[in-house]
């Protein structure tokens, strides 16, 4: 309330003092813009926030009814728990991305960036101008279609999935703030004939997994050899990388855990020693509900957690 007073005060250009303009039990502020001569209304709704409307009325008697008017349509339709105002999906475009962009800076996580490329380059020019309460089933067709013609051809499932995660995040948005009655469903309607990105194999992994200890031997062989170097013979520091990619190529095959972020928060602790390390230590994402394959690989992770104390 007293925000929206005092930006009525910055705002208003008239002799009438702030009590003649508050109406409904202060949940209806009069107002006018400069230049102007008729009366604007800012009108508190029940989530919070203060929208303004022109109640097009020079007099101030006129004025106060047609606010009054138009806030007990605001107020009967929140009861009703209809959509009592409606914005462009422009703008929840635009708060949703902000809300992104803050997650991205405080998690440090690549989803929110996705979501918010995905609002920027598809979203909000295929589906910005439309208001929030008539983005439903045969717009967002058509939004299947733009896209497809935006990029040339029919994006993949998972692209499509990242869309709609996007699109999700906006709906509930705007469900939230009463923008919309209900979410509409959205279908993944992308090429599933994607080939899969290559992968090691179950049989791969396990041989992977047994021989690592004769590729290190190997290279040991070579390190003492006496030859070309680089031929018949390796360099300490080549000696080094393939000590710590044997290290590596176990933590992943053992643990499951994905190259890239994952991976590049280990930490080891050395033995100064011996020149040995003796624990290595890397987070563990714990989730509320976890699938069998994630289930499989947070043991694989406490067994080689238990293998690496012994």
């Amino acid at each position: 309330m007293e925000s929206a007073v005092s930006n009525s005060k910055k705002q208003n250009i008239t002799p009438f003092s702030t009590k003649e303009r508050t109406l409904c039990e202060g949940n209806v502020v009069l107002f006018r813009r400069k230049g102007s001569k008729r009366w604007q209304a800012r009108i508190k709704r029940s989530t919070g926030r203060w929208v303004v409307y022109s109640t097009g009325q020079a007099d101030i008697t006129a004025a106060k009814s047609a606010a009054e008017n138009r806030y007990r349509d605001i107020k009967y339709a929140q009861e009703m728990g209809r959509v009592d105002v409606t914005r462009r999906f422009r703008s929840v475009c635009q708060l949703c991305r902000n809300e992104l962009l803050a997650e991205a800076e405080r998690t440090q996580k690549d989803l929110p960036k996705d979501l918010v490329q995905v609002i920027d380059k598809y979203i909000i020019p295929i589906l910005g101008d439309y208001m929030c309460h008539n983005v439903a089933q045969a717009e967002l067709k058509k939004f299947s279609i733009k896209r497809s013609e935006m990029l040339g051809r029919n994006p993949s499932s998972s692209t499509v999935a990242t869309h709609n995660t996007a699109l999700n995040y906006i709906f509930r948005k705007a469900k939230e703030l009463n923008y919309i009655e209900f979410i509409p469903k959205t279908i993944n309607d992308g090429d599933a004939s994607f080939k899969r990105r290559p992968y090691f194999n179950d049989k791969e992994l396990r041989i992977l997994n047994a021989n690592m200890w004769r590729y290190l031997q190997h290279g040991e062989k070579l390190l003492h050899a006496k030859g070309k170097n680089g031929i018949d013979t390796i360099s300490q520091k080549t000696y080094w990388i393939r000590e710590l990619l044997s290290d590596v190529v176990l933590i992943l095959v053992n643990t499951g855990m994905r190259p890239g972020r994952e991976m590049l928060s280990i930490k080891c602790d050395h033995s100064p020693r011996n020149r040995a390390m003796t624990r290595m230590r890397f987070p563990i994402s714990l989730c509320i509900r976890r699938s069998q394959d994630e289930e499989e690989a947070l043991q694989r992770r406490a067994n080689y957690w238990c293998h690496q104390a012994a």
